[in-house]
């Protein structure tokens, strides 16, 4: 964008709510992911819903695992 901040899928998912009108404060968010680019949608949702989230990570990169667990 003209700010110079790439898009990233956490932002998908700010657009996505906002544009369907859905509420992440309600029930349990569950993120999958694979890759450092994910980690922004399970920002977004933990900003939303910080007890209720819940994550699937499919890596093996051990400096990844800890990155999910904090």
């Amino acid at each position: 964008n003209s700010a110079g901040v790439a898009f990233n899928k956490g932002h998908g998912i700010a657009l996505l709510v906002e544009q369907t009108r859905c509420k992440l404060s309600d029930g349990n968010i569950l993120v999958c992911g694979d890759s450092e680019s994910d980690l922004p949608m399970i920002e977004v949702c933990l900003g939303r819903n910080p007890h209720n989230v819940y994550t699937i990570w499919v890596t093996e990169r051990e400096d990844l695992k800890k990155k999910v667990r904090i």
